[in-house]
């Protein structure tokens, strides 16, 4: 069964038509004889059964059974001729009829057990990706050529989900980064605007505002240092550097 069940879609729908026409075959004989059994039946009411039954007991044993030939429509009752045509098309296109219904309902079989299942499994996954809900498990274990899709797919979102951790994660730091340099900005603006203040009040007092400027020339210089280091992380980020000559000594 497992076998069956793992099949290739060619191979699949070539077993459930042979088994379609198989049944569809038997089934048309034994409809067939069941109609010429009851037209028999419809027959013998209006011929002359004693002279039949005569013959049928005369007859020799290693003979055939006594025939009973065929009625006239127009001896008959309507819904008797009407009957007994019915069994006449039965016994002719019975076969034919019934392989053709058994190709219908085993390809409907074979939409409904290899095809359906897989089709709506991937559309709900489609619809969960669109979405952006990737908490989902794809429920078909087929390994056919849908089955090998929906595992692919399967994998797909695996990959995804894969990715969105690894983009928080990275969101996630870079607001850590963002706030430590925010922190290390403020620090020298503090102190620059620190030594602005002092460097007013004491306007009249040129040794102590020389040595606020020099202050003030620090802090500007850490804080142009730290701005180089956030637009060279911006640089390495999207791609962007350009080599630069360096001297060694």
């Amino acid at each position: 069964m497992e076998k069956v069940r793992n099949l290739s879609l060619r191979k699949s729908i070539l077993l459930y038509m042979a088994v379609g026409i198989l049944a569809g075959f038997l089934l048309g004989a034994i409809a067939g004889n069941e109609a010429g059994r009851i037209q028999e039946q419809i027959w013998w009411k209006y011929v002359d059964q004693d002279r039949y039954i005569e013959e049928f007991l005369k007859r020799d044993e290693k003979s055939f059974d006594v025939v009973i030939p065929r009625v006239s429509n127009s001896r008959m009752s309507d819904w008797d001729a009407r009957f007994s045509e019915w069994c006449d098309f039965l016994q002719t296109y019975g076969i034919l009829v019934m392989c053709a219904g058994g190709i219908i309902v085993s390809t409907m079989l074979f939409y409904q057990k290899k095809i359906r299942k897989p089709l709506g499994a991937l559309r709900m996954a489609a619809e969960k990706i669109a979405g952006n809900d990737l908490d989902f498990e794809i429920g078909y274990e087929n390994r056919d050529e849908l089955g090998e899709l929906c595992l692919e797919f399967d994998r797909m979102k695996n990959q995804l989900t894969q990715n969105n951790r690894k983009m928080w994660r990275m969101v996630e730091d870079e607001q850590v980064l963002r706030a430590a340099i925010a922190h290390d900005i403020r620090t020298p603006l503090n102190a620059i605007m620190g030594m602005t203040t002092l460097a007013k009040a004491h306007i009249a007092e040129p040794e102590k505002i020389e040595g606020y400027l020099k202050n003030i020339e620090a802090s500007s210089s850490h804080l142009l240092g730290l701005i180089n280091d956030v637009l060279d992380v911006s640089r390495i980020e999207s791609g962007k550097t350009e080599p630069q000559e360096q001297e060694f000594e």
